[in-house]
């Protein structure tokens, strides 16, 4: 349950979302956010200092989501294939659809930081290099040989479909929705090919039964 104090800064947050959906970074202004989340203007100075805390606060709770997800991914004990992993990692983001708030704060984080990516570097340091940067978990997970020469040279691009998705959704997704879900296990039957994930993937629920029979006799 949240304390009364984290309940207040998620309110600044949300209707800081919702102001930088409308107006833009720029043209935002911090009487209107206190406004909207219900609070005086000198509250939302108490936590954040500057627009500029604000857009970091709403970068801060999504890095803060993807490694909460990369650490359960890493630690689940259960038998997994490197695809699974990966569809696990990004289960979050699926499930949305480009519609929920992680897709809407990463638009807004994606908008600014081609405008002023001074504002959003220090995210991109903080949240992704540790993911895709040389120690991180994408890259050791894509240096094994079944991934395409491409993929282990640049990890990032295991996240390109959804980040491709995220944009098509704003831009052509009234008229034309896409499928997170579809459209990644194309791109992954693309990378390890489909044969071989089918062939992978009855592998590991024998795995996975052993394991589980195991488990029941100890």
């Amino acid at each position: 349950m949240r304390t009364q104090t984290e309940e207040k800064r998620r309110a600044i947050l949300d209707a800081t979302l919702e102001e930088f959906e409308a107006r833009g970074f720029a043209a935002a202004r911090i009487e209107d956010i206190a406004k909207k989340a219900g609070v005086a203007k000198g509250t939302v100075y108490n936590y954040f200092e500057s627009k500029e805390a604000l857009l970091m606060g709403l970068a801060e709770d999504l890095g803060n989501l993807i490694h909460e997800n990369l650490g359960r991914a890493m630690k689940d004990s259960a038998p997994m294939s490197t695809r699974q992993r990966i569809e696990e990692v990004f289960e979050p983001i699926i499930r949305e659809n480009g519609r929920g708030r992680m897709s809407r704060v990463l638009r807004v984080i994606w908008s600014e930081g081609l405008h002023r990516p001074q504002l959003t570097r220090p995210f991109f340091e903080k949240f992704l290099l540790p993911a895709f940067g040389e120690e991180g978990f994408f890259t050791r997970m894509t240096e094994k040989k079944d991934f395409p020469v491409i993929i282990r040279e640049y990890p990032f691009l295991i996240a390109a479909p959804l980040i491709q998705g995220v944009l098509w959704q704003t831009l052509l997704g009234d008229s034309k929705p896409l499928e997170f879900r579809r459209v990644f296990k194309a791109y992954l039957d693309l990378i390890f090919g489909e044969e071989d994930s089918q062939s992978e993937r009855k592998e590991q629920e024998l795995k996975i039964r052993r394991h589980k029979e195991k488990s029941s006799l100890s």
